[in-house]
């Protein structure tokens, strides 16, 4: 991880490196979650006064856009979502060839699903998205993945418990799959056909049980809750958005890019 955040430069357009007018651009890639909670990091993220001036942030997160829709050729939505991403970036200014780090959070809407299957169907999901992005972002270098929030105060059948909890194991499971060598999640060398994954802070906590060694990690109800007590509310985005921030800002695979005023022009091979 360490190596692959060393090679983060300043791109132009073209993706050719431009240490004076290139950039690095940050792009989300999620649902309903991500995008509410990316436009309250987004924010906070440029009043930083350490971020890295070259740095640009796109939220391409999307309300309703499941691991399935985005992950399937044949899903109805697949077009739209990735022709929406595209048009944020132009919108921003950059272009597909500049993104080189990704936040991922994604889900499925669960219904009736049994949980296993709900977590078996994620992980392959998750496969094809590492590989969508590295196909549309040749230059992509890091992903960085999020499980869901607490799902504790669900009112609906969209992503209850357990099915919440259980999108951080698919997470895991996709993780140690490429740590052990898949094929398919190859993010070196010639053949690499994913970015280097890895946890992008993990955010599901038991109600306003603090996860773990982490005791900014809880989500109470109604306060960081919408009605439907799946959607964050904004005060749980702005949450979400500062722990986020933390997170990038002091990550060590993160600082090299997201902190500072200069690009890295040294060591690098196009792929």
């Amino acid at each position: 991880g360490l190596q692959m955040a060393s090679q983060v430069q300043c791109l132009k357009v073209n993706g050719n490196p431009d240490a004076v007018n290139g950039k690095i651009v940050w792009l989300s890639i999620g649902m309903s979650n991500c995008t509410q909670e990316t436009q309250q990091f987004i924010p906070q993220a440029n009043a930083f006064p350490g971020k890295n001036l070259k740095l640009t942030l796109v939220d391409g997160a999307q309300g309703g856009q499941t691991a399935q829709v985005i992950s399937s050729p044949w899903n109805s939505g697949y077009v739209n979502f990735w022709n929406t991403v595209n048009t944020r970036l132009s919108n921003a200014g950059v272009t597909s060839s500049q993104v080189q780090v990704i936040w991922l959070k994604e889900a499925n809407q669960a219904g009736t699903t049994p949980a296993q299957t709900y977590y078996d169907s994620l992980v392959v999901q998750f496969k094809r998205i590492a590989n969508e992005l590295k196909t549309r972002f040749p230059n992509v270098k890091l992903c960085y993945m999020a499980s869901r929030i607490s799902a504790r105060y669900a009112s609906s059948t969209l992503n209850p418990e357990p099915h919440s909890y259980w999108t951080g194991w698919a997470v895991k499971k996709v993780i140690e799959d490429q740590i052990n060598g898949e094929a398919l999640l190859a993010y070196s060398g010639a053949g690499a056909k994913s970015p280097w994954l890895a946890w992008g802070i993990y955010m599901w906590s038991d109600g306003s049980i603090a996860q773990g060694s982490n005791p900014n990690v809880f989500f109470t109800c109604p306060g960081d809750f919408q009605n439907d007590g799946t959607h964050p509310s904004s005060a749980g985005a702005q949450k979400v958005g500062a722990l986020l921030l933390n997170f990038f800002s002091t990550d060590s695979t993160c600082t090299p890019w997201f902190v500072g005023t200069v690009c890295n022009t040294t060591g690098i091979t196009q792929e």
